[in-house]
């Protein structure tokens, strides 16, 4: 049995995010653990319930395939970065069971009794990190076509998700490098400026503060290198910060199966628009999902098969030897007998000796006598 999961059960998990911390000119070489924690609604703008099916203390069943969607809380590192991933995170919720439709959609169910395994969003893959605890006294049963569509639905998910981020961020590095120069320019015209040691005396002396003249040639010579240092930093991030942004910004226009994009706000994306075989990129997973299970449910297909197939029975070793050639024929068959003998006869049995009429003679002579 299986717990459904309703609006108000917790999603505590681990995501991996490459960070950037506030002042450094580049990320992190790789990523690292932000703990995250929401409930399943989360917004309410991107997750699939139905209003209308209540149990559990007014809980609201979630329905297959819901995502908490943004603005799930990341605690971890500082990062410069985690101002654009909280806005577009993900906890995406696979397992469900078909032959129970809430509003239209299968119910959504915990895999493992009373916790689920959500597919979280990530740098540069997302992960199946995502924990529901699903407390709940509202059970149901699941099928082995459930099962199977919901892990191959996740499998998908996660191998289209990662190759869109990596596109994604082959784009953004594409994107800043073209307009390499345009950006520089803008920076330097209207970011921080570099500070002379003639500009930093001038402003500590308009500050008000009494600085003996032999202090203030010190002062602003060491004041002038920590802003200098500062904006050369800065100016050395742009670059690496343009291309992360352009990446994003790309990701928002393509799409995905996790997470916000332009569909939530009801515009296009790439994957929606691009077909395959007929097939929307985007409900490629879904249909082979649906595909594995509908094998599965074929009536020729035994769910739990109550004994092996032929192939799979021990192998009964090498044939026995020739017994060889027949044996020859006996020739014709014996004359007739002729007819049986009468029962009544008094003729000597073969079996047995001549009766002596049933008088007994004497013993012979023994040994001794």
């Amino acid at each position: 049995m299986h717990a459904v999961m309703k609006h108000w059960h917790p999603m505590m998990g681990i995501d991996f995010h490459i960070p950037w911390p506030p002042g450094s000119p580049a990320p992190a070489p790789s990523p690292v653990p932000y703990r995250t924690g929401m409930v399943l609604i989360g917004t309410s703008m991107i997750a699939s319930y139905a209003p209308t099916h209540l149990s559990m203390g007014y809980g609201m069943s979630m329905q297959q395939g819901t995502d908490i969607g943004f603005l799930i809380p990341h605690i971890g590192p500082p990062s410069v970065l985690m101002a654009i991933e909280i806005p577009l995170s993900s906890s995406k919720s696979y397992f469900g069971v078909a032959r129970y439709p809430i509003e239209g959609k299968p119910i959504c169910v915990a895999m493992s009794l009373m916790v689920n395994m959500n597919l979280n969003c990530g740098t540069p893959i997302p992960t199946p990190t995502g924990m529901v605890l699903a407390l709940n006294t509202h059970m149901v049963a699941m099928s082995l076509a459930d099962m199977i569509y919901g892990s191959v639905h996740m499998l998908l998910d996660f191998g289209l998700q990662s190759l869109l981020q990596w596109a994604g961020g082959r784009a953004g590095g594409m994107i800043a490098a073209r307009f390499e120069m345009q950006i520089a320019y803008l920076t330097y015209r209207f970011g921080p400026q570099l500070l002379s040691k003639a500009a930093a005396k001038a402003f500590l002396r308009s500050s008000g503060r009494s600085i003996k003249g032999r202090d203030i040639n010190r002062l602003a010579r060491e004041f002038a290198d920590s802003h200098n240092a500062r904006v050369q930093t800065g100016r050395n991030a742009v670059p690496s910060l343009t291309s992360e942004l352009a990446g994003n910004i790309t990701g928002w226009f393509t799409g995905g199966p996790m997470g916000a994009d332009n569909a939530t706000i009801g515009g296009p994306t790439v994957v929606d628009q691009v077909n395959v075989g007929g097939t929307p990129v985007g409900d490629i997973p879904t249909s082979l999902a649906q595909g594995a299970a509908d094998y599965v449910n074929q009536p020729s297909v035994p769910e739990h098969p109550s004994s092996p197939p032929a192939s799979s029975s021990p192998d009964a070793g090498p044939p026995a030897p020739d017994a060889g050639p027949p044996a020859p024929d006996a020739g014709p068959p014996a004359p007739d007998a002729g007819p049986p003998a009468d029962a009544g006869s008094d003729a000597p049995n073969a079996s047995y000796p001549p009766d002596d009429g049933g008088v007994c003679g004497p013993d012979p002579p023994g040994a001794n006598e």
